[in-house]
C-alpha cells in the first residue's frame, strides 16, 4: 500500500513539477506521512527531483521553451543556494526542520 501511494504521489508531484513547478508541495507531505524523518523527507524528494528535471529538460529543449542564456546564469546561484539549504538541513536538527516546515506547509 505504501508504494502505490508513493506511486500516485509521485506521478502527480512530477506531473505538477513539469508543468507549473511546486510539486514538493505533494511530494514532501506524502513523504512525512509515509513516516519519512523530516530531513530524509526533504533529502530524497530534492534527489527525486532529478528523475523530474531528466525527463522536462529535453522535452523543453525541444519544444524552444528554454532561455539558454537566463538559465545557464541561474545555475549557478541554483547550485549555491542549495549547497547553502543542504548544509542548513544537515545542521539545523529535526525538531527546528519541523517547526520550520510546518510554517511553510500550513503558511505557505
Amino acid at each position: 500500500m505504501e508504494f502505490f501511494l508513493a506511486f500516485l504521489g509521485g506521478v502527480a508531484a512530477g506531473y505538477i513539477g513539469a508543468v507549473g513547478g511546486s510539486g514538493g508541495l505533494i511530494s514532501l507531505p506524502m513523504l512525512l506521512f509515509l513516516g519519512l524523518p523530516t530531513d530524509v523527507a526533504i533529502a530524497t524528494n530534492r534527489f527525486s527531483a532529478i528523475g523530474l528535471m531528466a525527463t522536462a529538460i529535453p522535452k523543453y529543449h525541444a519544444s524552444g521553451a528554454i532561455n539558454w542564456k537566463l538559465a545557464l546564469k541561474l545555475v549557478p546561484l541554483a547550485i549555491v543556494g542549495g549547497a547553502v539549504g543542504a548544509q542548513l538541513l544537515i545542521s539545523i536538527g529535526d525538531k527546528n526542520i519541523d517547526i520550520i516546515l510546518s510554517v511553510f506547509l500550513r503558511d505557505g
